[in-house]
């Protein structure tokens, strides 16, 4: 028995060595800067959650390319866009995701939930610095773990096969098809709570933006019935956080932008035709 228990041990200690080295190995490898380069001509950035992700449709701007993807929180926004900034000297303009609901105590399930950490981790680990890696893993450190094997995964073969930035699964224009339900109900709950950890790396990201000379924009896409979904309160603390936080960015609240119904694919996104219409008004 005590020589099963101490086998058992020594492959334990194996097989955590073994992961552990792996882990190391893709964390640290050297990756070229090129990976992560853009075309010259880009010089405009859209980076944020699924509203802009839905909402702006980047094949209608030649300068500008949308990196916006669905769950990404403000501290997953910023790895991506600091990386960016790093290796492409020619972007001068961002556009960030910022609505009524990104400052919402409720989006911290972004942070803490399996279903976001699993898939976030596995994507942008390894442009992690140890600070934010260390906050990640004590925010749900069960599945940090759990996503480490689809991490290297991942990542290996990135190195393998030096892939390219459109490989990196980092987001881009999502053209929903269909049309928003007329019995769809409203059920995002606005409890009036705000998220410490959202303005904390929205913070981040505007002071990486200022420190860099690269132009920030806050932009809110278009809701479908907002009022119903958001307070009063909520609106004037989103416009008191900007204007005291934020005063050097532009705001660009298109919240209420009139469109048909036809042009939301739900309550908070709009599809494809709302997508194109919306990009060829505003930001042509």
């Amino acid at each position: 028995m005590k020589k099963f228990l101490k086998h058992t041990i020594y492959f334990s200690l194996f097989v955590f060595i073994l992961f552990l080295s792996l882990f190391l190995a893709v964390k640290y490898y050297p990756v070229q800067d090129s990976v992560y380069k853009i075309p010259e001509n880009i010089n405009t950035l859209f980076v944020g959650d699924s509203h802009v992700e839905c909402a702006i449709n980047d094949t209608l701007i030649s300068n500008a390319v949308n990196y916006a993807q669905s769950g990404d929180n403000y501290l997953y926004t910023f790895i991506k866009l600091r990386k960016l900034i790093e290796n492409n000297p020619e972007i001068k303009t961002v556009f960030l995701s910022y609505s009524y609901f990104n400052i919402l105590k409720y989006q911290n399930k972004w942070y803490y939930e399996d279903q976001y950490v699993n898939y976030k981790v596995s994507k942008y680990l390894m442009e992690m610095n140890n600070q934010e890696l260390i906050k990640v893993f004590s925010l749900n450190p069960k599945e940090f773990i759990a996503s480490i094997p689809e991490y290297i995964k991942h990542n290996a073969l990135r190195i393998l096969k030096n892939k390219n930035i459109s490989d990196l699964e980092w987001g881009g224009y999502k053209a929903l098809q269909n049309k928003r339900r007329k019995e769809l109900q409203f059920t995002f709950v606005d409890n009036g709570e705000y998220s410490d950890l959202q303005i904390n790396y929205l913070n981040e990201i505007y002071r990486y933006c200022v420190e860099n000379d690269v132009k920030i924009n806050l932009i809110a896409t278009p809701i479908y019935e907002w009022e119903k979904q958001v307070s009063e309160n909520t609106k004037n603390s989103y416009y008191e956080l900007k204007n005291i936080k934020f005063s050097e960015a532009k705001l660009f609240d298109f919240t209420n932008f009139i469109l048909n119904d036809t042009m939301f694919a739900d309550n908070e996104h709009l599809n494809k035709y709302g997508a194109t219409l919306f990009t060829l008004e505003t930001l042509k």
